[in-house]
């Protein structure tokens, strides 16, 4: 019997629902990642915690919280303390100094197909050290 790769998980945190389309577009052939979404901040630590992500993609700029506070409230959460983040944002590179607990800085010029590329082996990564 072989043993199945294990399912990574994804909440992407963005308000912007062009860039969910997108993302899951762009995921929809990594048939080991699943993407869950939430487009408002307030709720994205409850959401995590009933999904348990492997990786957390988040904008950092968020219209109901700052993303750094963002960032924190979930290293804050024991479900959350430890699993992956990766910041977007326009200003995320700028913003790095500010969020030492983020695994990972990526600015929103980036390509989306940029994203997944970062994205997919830190998924594994995390996925593999749960």
């Amino acid at each position: 019997m072989q043993s199945q790769k294990p399912l990574i998980s994804v909440l992407l945190v963005d308000d912007q629902k062009f860039v969910g389309t997108a993302v899951e577009r762009l995921l929809a052939g990594e048939e080991d990642i699943q993407l869950h979404q939430c487009d408002k901040a307030f709720e994205a630590v409850d959401r995590a915690n009933q999904i348990r992500p492997t990786v957390i993609l988040q904008d950092l700029v968020l219209p109901d919280i700052d993303g750094v506070t963002m960032v924190r409230l979930f290293r804050a959460n024991p479900t959350t303390a430890s699993t992956a983040i990766i910041v977007t944002g326009r200003v995320a590179a700028e913003r790095h100094i500010e969020m030492p607990t983020a695994c990972g800085l990526i600015p929103k010029t980036v390509s989306l197909t940029r994203l997944v590329e970062v994205l997919v082996p830190m998924a594994i990564a995390a996925a593999a050290a749960q």
